[in-house]
């Protein structure tokens, strides 16, 4: 009992202080999500080489921040979209990330291709720190859905 206590007491320190050094750090431009096939731990029909990544660039302009993001596939080409990017604003008070704004890009992709990238436009209310990171799915011609999985996201400040 005595470990399990102290485990979780490690544990949790571990997470504070991350939290806490996450909003002492300089600014990362870029992010990156790994994304998986939604079904690749049941199927035998998906590859096991199956992943694709994700990568979100953003810089701050006045108010605003640009994020441009791609996401590339090696063995299979994307026919739909339904990515997601979502903004997040630091709170120093509560010593957490909230979300403040998702942005949806959601479309068929007709040529079906390899790869896909947009840009995402974020209107800041107020100065702070912000990331961005992407989620949502999308679809491909072999092996079907595909789920964002680890995250790296994009910090920026807006002055």
């Amino acid at each position: 009992m005595k470990k399990l206590i102290s485990l979780m007491l490690t544990m949790l320190l571990v997470m504070l202080s991350s939290s806490f050094a996450l909003a002492q750090t300089s600014i990362q431009s870029q992010g990156s999500t790994v994304y998986i096939p939604e079904n690749a731990a049941v199927s035998s029909d998906v590859s096991p080489t199956a992943t694709a990544l994700g990568v979100i660039q953003c810089i701050a302009q006045g108010n605003r921040g640009y994020c441009d993001w791609n996401i590339k596939v090696s063995d299979d080409y994307i026919n739909y979209s339904a990515v997601w990017v979502i903004y997040e604003q630091w709170n120093s008070s509560t010593g957490k990330w909230t979300i403040v704004e998702t942005d949806r890009f959601e479309y068929r992709v007709n040529p079906a291709s390899r790869i896909i990238a947009n840009q995402s436009e974020f209107y800041a209310y107020e100065p702070g720190l912000y990331r961005a990171k992407l989620g949502g799915t999308f679809t491909t011609i072999k092996n079907g859905v595909y789920v964002a999985g680890a995250n790296d996201p994009s910090n920026f400040r807006i002055f």
